[in-house]
């Protein structure tokens, strides 16, 4: 039954990927998907399509999501890289708007390395320090984009204070030392050590 249920999930995907690069292709024609759903997708436009992708965030369906959008929450990473688009075809809103935990989950989505992690981490712990995010917020939508180990992996490397023992082999090599973590926040003038202890608190409760 849940190799079933696997082959239709991966199915479902990807005719949602299908539809999508149908409806995109002639707009963005070398970008690439990296996940969607019926009325979603998660896209990183080509070189020569960057600059178009960028008018696109005026457009009600599209937004820039992951890196790019952490500025919105407080953090302004000075950082090159290939913006990420977040497209949403259903949206209801006049603009489409990415919560902190899709931001976080989009950047992930994308890949998970060194750099991305860090960043991540830093406004995971600002968000739940705020009051604006939960870790059970971000552990349902992390389901969505099925990274759900991935986010759990980055909350308990939090929660742990960086313990390396946490880290499953595959991803040791993707997440920063603990020390880099706390010395990237420090640039940024945040105290990871204390957005810590609140981390904990919140999923004590």
């Amino acid at each position: 039954m849940k190799s079933e249920y696997q082959k239709l999930t991966e199915l479902a995907a990807a005719i949602a990927r299908h539809t999508q690069w149908s409806e995109i292709k002639d707009i963005l024609p070398d970008a690439t998907i990296i996940w969607a759903a019926p009325h979603e997708a998660l896209v990183v436009p080509g070189e020569s399509t960057q600059e178009l992708a960028n008018e696109l965030v005026d457009d009600t369906e599209w937004t820039v999501t992951g890196l790019a959008a952490y500025r919105q929450f407080g953090f302004n990473f000075t950082v090159a890289d290939t913006p990420l688009l977040y497209r949403h075809t259903a949206n209801d809103e006049e603009q489409v708007n990415v919560t902190v935990a899709e931001a976080v989950c989009h950047a992930l989505c994308r890949r998970i390395e060194h750099r991305l992690v860090r960043f991540s981490a830093l406004v995971v712990l600002d968000s739940v320090a705020s009051g604006d995010l939960t870790s059970s917020d971000l552990q349902d939508t992390a389901t969505i984009y099925n990274i759900e180990r991935e986010i759990e992996t980055l909350l308990s490397f939090l929660q742990h204070h960086g313990d390396e023992d946490v880290l499953p082999t595959d991803l040791q090599s993707s997440f920063p030392s603990w020390n880099r973590l706390v010395d990237t926040g420090r640039q940024y003038d945040f105290d990871v050590e204390t957005a810590v202890e609140e981390l904990n608190t919140n999923a004590e409760g």
